[in-house]
């Protein structure tokens, strides 16, 4: 169940330098939310795994893959999710400029091992990429991240972010855009930044 609220504070002048009425309005309602049914927005699948990043396995792995496809648009990328069918080990190819990535994203409980990265670097050679993501929602084996390294120094980085990573990502790309630095500076204060890890390295 999905809990959804609306409120508003109306101040308003009886007569001019009279009385001041304050007004406010609220009200709260429920909702079912299906986050294993393909037609729920995306917008509202993001909500929910901000709310309850808990519950991420119970997300449908193809929603979660269009959240991921979403993210990365958010920070910039043009972002493709291929579908179930012949996407020949690619879940979410992302361009910007020149640079076309390929990311692989497992909904998965257990760690994910190194025959998974060896998996997605032979994805990127198929596919006629040389750098790849891999984006998983638990957590990597000590070995993944010195086989990602052996791939950085052949000409095929792969980037690994686990489920914390993620989730940085995912709070970061909900946050308000501002319209300029002045915007910025004057609306938020350091002390209400959050620590967030980068979401990508460069090679």
């Amino acid at each position: 169940v999905e809990g959804w609220w609306k409120a508003q504070h109306i101040t308003g002048w009886r007569m001019p330098g009279e009385s001041c009425v304050d007004v406010y309005q609220g009200g709260a309602s429920l909702k079912e939310l299906d986050v294993m049914d393909l037609s729920v927005p995306i917008v509202e699948i993001r909500d929910f795994l901000v709310a309850r990043y808990q519950q991420r396995l119970n997300i449908h792995p193809r929603l979660f893959e269009e959240v991921v496809g979403s993210v990365f648009r958010n920070m910039g990328y043009s972002a493709i999710v291929t579908g179930y069918s012949g996407d020949n080990g690619i879940d979410v190819i992302l361009s910007s400029g020149k640079e076309t990535i390929g990311v692989q994203v497992k909904r998965y409980k257990n760690k994910i091992d190194v025959e998974q990265i060896r998996s997605l670097a032979g994805a990127l050679v198929l596919n006629g990429l040389t750098r790849g993501i891999f984006v998983t929602t638990s957590t990597f084996e000590s070995g993944a991240h010195s086989t990602s390294d052996r791939y950085s120094q052949r000409g095929y980085p792969i980037e690994l972010i686990d489920a914390q990573r993620f989730f940085d990502a995912l709070c970061l790309s909900q946050r308000e855009m501002y319209r300029s630095w002045d915007e910025f500076s004057t609306l938020v204060t350091a002390k209400r930044l959050p620590l967030v890890l980068h979401l990508m390295e460069h090679y």
